[in-house]
């Protein structure tokens, strides 16, 4: 089981590695810096390393041969060991932590171990491969991870995590749908929330309120990277506001690259009410930054800056009825011929994007409380 006093925070599920694994390695390194990330998987409400894990994958062979008398026979009496993807495998014996080839192999180790603990052992002239339907024996597929069920299935975290070769709730199923690629939450490397969502869905009532609330968060707003009004085209008799053109988004890109890389930013301060931007300030690398924005998810290099990104989701009326509320003058056409149109074609795939897609038509307590729980997933002791 793992166990830590420093906090870790869940970047992906990041799915089967296969031969990709040490590359994969090599670009968490770079971006995150050795030891600042790590594996885990989440199972009954625990959290476990590597070999913690294997012994639950163990348990899930040991199961299904004990259930499966003529399985077992068969296998004793053909195989005189069995091995993944390379015989050298064989060398593991019932050490999970010995991974000698590129490939992390667990199959086989399992194999032994189950075997080990009906008091059988192997009595066959040759090994067996274990791996899909690349083996020649018919065991070989019968007994890949992506066919042996697993024991308890209602421990497989949903949505499943699906791969080519194996099935729906067997245990490469959990291997992979359990597996979390988390990076270390340290103030020189903040985890950046992006919080999206169409006008007056909430978005800086709950960011500001969560802001407030924390002292370790820190919140932006794409608001503050309009340009001045002047500059906006127009649309009929209106400035048309809802342009990713009127955004300075290389601006806030990299000044969001910067905090990432554990630095102070300077980011500029803008007055709505008047259009025009009217200052600067600092912000500081907090260990948690949150930014806000109708249009946040729009362009794909801030997107992907992020390590968790929420939709706030609201309907038009609600929206509407909002606006009217705060603004008492809005002109309601202004809604209907550009709000609208324009958040559809140029915010509308946010959600798409989005890790999370909150219900905002609430009380700001309750989607405040949401987005808390949200926190504590991913934010771990």
């Amino acid at each position: 089981m793992v166990q830590s006093g420093e906090k870790w925070v869940d970047v992906c599920r990041p799915g089967y590695l296969g031969r990709h694994k040490r590359e994969k390695y090599a670009q968490w390194d770079a971006k995150y810096g050795k030891g600042n990330w790590r594996l885990v998987w989440k199972a009954d409400g625990k959290l476990l390393d590597f070999v913690g894990t294997c012994a639950m994958y163990e348990d899930a062979y040991f199961n299904f041969l004990k259930r499966n008398p003529k399985i077992i026979k068969t296998l004793i009496n053909d195989a005189s060991d069995v091995y993944d993807d390379s015989p050298t495998n064989i060398q593991s014996c019932f050490d999970y932590k010995v991974q000698e080839t590129n490939r992390t192999h667990v199959q086989d180790i399992a194999i032994r171990r189950s075997v080990r603990r009906l008091g059988l052992a192997f009595r066959g002239k040759r090994p067996i491969r274990i791996r899909a339907s690349i083996g020649k024996h018919p065991l070989s597929r019968l007994l890949s991870p992506g066919k042996v069920p697993f024991h308890r299935p209602e421990l497989i975290i949903k949505p499943e995590v699906r791969g080519s070769w194996w099935d729906a709730s067997s245990t490469e199923a959990f291997y992979q749908s359990n597996k979390f690629l988390q990076s270390r939450l340290t103030k020189k490397t903040p985890y950046l929330i992006g919080v999206a969502g169409p006008s007056c869905s909430g978005k800086s009532t709950l960011c500001e309120s969560v802001a407030e609330k924390y002292k370790e968060v820190a919140h932006l707003k794409l608001d503050d990277f309009f340009k001045n009004t002047e500059e906006f085209p127009m649309f009929s008799k209106w400035r048309n506001w809802e342009l990713p053109g009127n955004l300075k988004l290389e601006e806030l890109h990299a000044a969001l690259v910067k905090l990432k890389n554990g630095k102070e930013a300077t980011v500029p301060v803008y007055a709505k009410r008047i259009g025009k931007y009217i200052g600067n300030r600092t912000v500081k690398p907090n260990k948690i930054l949150i930014v806000e924005g109708f249009l946040l998810f729009y362009p794909k290099k801030i997107r992907e800056l992020f390590d968790l990104k929420l939709f706030l989701d609201v309907p038009e009326k609600v929206q509407l009825s909002r606006r009217i509320r705060r603004q008492s003058d809005f002109d309601v056409e202004y809604f209907y011929k550009v709000t609208t149109p324009m958040y559809k074609k140029y915010g509308g795939d946010a959600v798409k994007h989005a890790d999370y897609v909150i219900d905002a038509n609430r009380t700001p307590d309750n989607v405040k409380e949401e987005f808390e729980r949200i926190l504590a997933e991913h934010i771990y002791t």
